[in-house]
C-alpha cells in the first residue's frame, strides 16, 4: 500500500502538470512567435511542429518521472525531479521580468506545487517506501 505521503505528491504533481500545461496553451502564441523570430531557429529552420514535440516531449518526461516515483518506487527518478525543479526555479526570476499575465501566474502556481509536491517526498513514510523497507511487496496497486 502506498503511504499518505506519495498519494499527496502524486495528487499535487499531476495538478502542477495541468496547471503548467493551461500555462503554456494560453501563452503558446507568444511562445511561438519568439520561437519563429529567433534568429538561430530561422537559420537551422526549425519550425513550429519542432516546439510543438519539444514541449510534448518535455510534459512525457515530467508524466514519466511521476510514474516513476510514485508507481514504481524510483528514489532515482525522485532527485531527478528535484533538479529539473531547482533548474525551473533558476528560470524564474527572467520570467518576472513582463507584465504578470495570467500564463505568468499560472507558471508561479505550478512551480509552487512542484515544490510543495516534492516536499512529501522527503517525509519519513515516502522515503522508507522509495528505499522498500515499508511494505515490502514489490506489487504496488494502482
Amino acid at each position: 500500500m502506498r503511504p499518505k505521503s506519495i498519494i499527496l505528491f502524486e495528487q499535487l504533481f499531476l495538478l502542477a502538470l495541468l496547471v503548467s500545461l493551461a500555462a503554456t496553451a494560453i501563452s503558446f502564441g507568444d511562445i511561438s512567435a519568439v520561437w519563429q523570430n529567433d534568429p538561430n531557429v530561422r537559420r537551422v529552420g526549425l519550425g513550429t511542429a519542432v516546439l510543438v514535440g519539444a514541449m510534448a516531449l518535455d510534459y512525457a518526461l515530467y508524466l514519466l518521472l511521476w510514474f516513476l516515483v510514485a508507481r514504481k518506487r524510483s528514489n532515482a527518478a525522485k532527485w531527478i525531479l528535484v533538479v529539473l525543479v531547482a533548474v525551473s526555479l533558476v528560470a524564474v526570476p527572467s520570467g518576472l521580468k513582463g507584465p504578470l499575465t495570467l500564463a505568468t501566474g499560472l507558471g508561479l502556481a505550478g512551480i509552487a506545487l512542484d515544490i510543495v509536491a516534492l516536499a512529501f517526498l522527503f517525509k519519513a513514510d515516502a522515503k522508507a517506501w522509495l528505499k522498500r523497507t515499508e511494505g515490502a511487496d514489490p506489487i504496488v496497486p494502482v
